[in-house]
């Protein structure tokens, strides 16, 4: 049976989002084990797997800004064309919705409140005058710019 390599330090940093002194400590545990057939990566547990790094944060962050202002449009025009299928934002929130469910856990539970103003949104805008619609979205963007703004501040700290 071949022997398993132990991958490069900067493996381990990345993928798991490992500190300097996480991975010590890791290398440390390994020594003490003595096993020539455990890796670093057998020591890590499963639940740091299932993490997102600031700047990954960032990045759906940003898109999810504007796929927020997208339910927006897509609102404005169904009520120009209510009966066009192409102008229903259903679907599309929906989609948004199911995303958002996954991301959350990502996010450690920070996008509860998002998904709870989509949910909202979906359920009441063709019954909800477009103006408290508009007003509802737009705060959940800035829920999201805010929580961006946190985690830039927190990137930024770091630099």
């Amino acid at each position: 049976m071949a022997k398993i390599k132990e991958r490069k330090d900067e493996y381990y940093l990345k993928k798991y989002h490992l500190t300097e002194e996480e991975l010590a400590g890791y290398k440390k545990q390994k020594e003490e084990i003595g096993d020539p057939d455990i890796i670093i990566e057998d020591l890590i547990p499963s639940k740091m797997v299932l993490s997102l790094s600031n700047s990954e944060k960032i990045r759906y962050l940003t898109k999810l800004r504007k796929q927020i202002i997208t339910v927006l449009y897509l609102i404005e025009e169904q009520n120009k064309e209510p009966e066009n299928p192409d102008k229903n934002p259903d679907g599309y929130i929906e989609s948004l919705l199911f995303d958002l469910n996954g991301a959350n856990l990502l996010f450690e539970n920070d996008l509860t409140e998002i998904m709870i103003k989509l949910y909202g949104v979906k359920q009441n805008y063709k019954n909800t005058e477009y103006s408290i619609v508009r007003k509802q979205i737009l705060e959940t963007r800035r829920m999201a710019d805010d929580l961006l703004a946190t985690l830039k501040g927190v990137d930024q700290e770091k630099k």
